[in-house]
């Protein structure tokens, strides 16, 4: 028994997912280059002659998102008589032309995309919201691959992300404080809700604002309580978290993203918007924005500061993770897969 791992960008989340898998067997690897869409066909033949080679070595394959890089192993595996398993995480489930955000909104893509999730052996969505979604935060439209693919049969099972919780878990004292944290590796600001932090760093000079993972954020066009930090290595994360006392996630559109976790685990208070599993990893301990409203937003950060039982809810963001999505999880369901 082995498998073949192929995904097209490099994330915390995938790196975890390799290591897992290998922790259950032998595994190979292959990163599918984003190239400009002139040289697509050159990288897809590349990756034809690759696969071709490598396939009949392994039993399994996991693909780490639906889209171009997602078609030729599905046609291929179901050829050779391999299961091909597609790792769901978001944008692969959406369409926002509004904001440009979504691999449904591009015919091409969609036509992969489709092709591609009707020949697997089985969808591994990290959320359910990722199969059918009502986004009534945003646009109220309809999202998931089950309203962008018709007649979609393949069966699937819901895989959340899960945490190291050795590593992230804190357990320094929290106290509260006036500092809102938030991670955006996206350079499109409004999908992650930055534009709002943005907003409420303008209303409350006295709040500090941390946004990490970005640099397509002109710090010159931001207040001066905002700190924008470029990508930074989990240690130095932590730390930042830590430093913090809030993670704020007022995303248009999310699977199940993992920085709203990682920041409860060390103690962060989240809050969040109303969209796909956000509210249900915020859990008890959360503060949830029902409508993309920047008045709203600031309403919500001012309720936030003012709880009085901040230290109850920081524990229990610590706990509802730990309880809840913990590593082991997402490791046994691989190991039933591999089976």
């Amino acid at each position: 028994m082995s498998a073949l791992f192929i995904y097209p960008v490099r994330t915390s989340f995938n790196n975890q997912d390799i290591r897992l898998l290998k922790g259950l067997t032998r595994v190979s690897v292959y990163f599918f280059r984003s190239v400009p869409k002139w040289l697509l066909p050159i990288e897809l033949v590349r990756q034809f002659f690759v696969t071709l080679c490598v396939l009949p070595k392994v039993s399994h394959v996991f693909i780490s998102f639906g889209g171009y890089h997602s078609l030729i192993p599905v046609w291929l595996g179901k050829l050779m008589d391999k299961k091909v398993f597609i790792i769901i995480h978001g944008t692969d489930a959406a369409s926002y032309p509004s904001i440009n955000y979504g691999f449904y909104r591009k015919p091409m893509m969609r036509w992969f995309l489709n092709a591609s999730f009707r020949g697997a052996t089985r969808l591994l969505p990290v959320s359910r919201t990722l199969l059918t979604f009502t986004n009534r935060y945003y646009d109220q439209s309809e999202q998931g691959v089950l309203n962008h693919c018709p007649r979609l049969s393949t069966p699937y099972t819901v895989i959340p992300n899960t945490f190291d919780v050795d590593f992230w878990k804190s357990e320094k004292a929290r106290v509260a404080n006036n500092t809102f944290i938030t991670v955006c590796t996206s350079a499109n600001l409004a999908l992650k809700g930055v534009d709002l932090m943005i907003e409420c760093a303008r209303r409350f000079p006295e709040f500090k604002f941390i946004v990490v993972g970005t640099s397509s954020i002109d710090k010159s066009a931001v207040p001066a309580n905002m700190d924008i930090y470029p990508y930074v290595k989990r240690e130095e994360l932590k730390a930042l978290y830590e430093s913090a006392a809030f993670y704020v996630q007022f995303s248009i559109s999310e699977g199940f993203t993992c920085a709203l976790g990682e920041a409860m685990l060390t103690g962060c208070v989240p809050l969040v918007s109303n969209i796909s599993e956000l509210p249900m990893i915020a859990g008890s301990a959360g503060f949830v924005l029902e409508q993309r409203d920047s008045d709203k937003a600031a309403a919500l950060l001012l309720k936030a500061v003012n709880a009085p039982d901040y230290v109850q809810r920081s524990e229990e963001a610590k706990r509802h993770i730990e309880q809840n999505f913990p590593i082991d999880v997402r490791e046994r369901a691989f190991a039933a897969l591999l089976d």
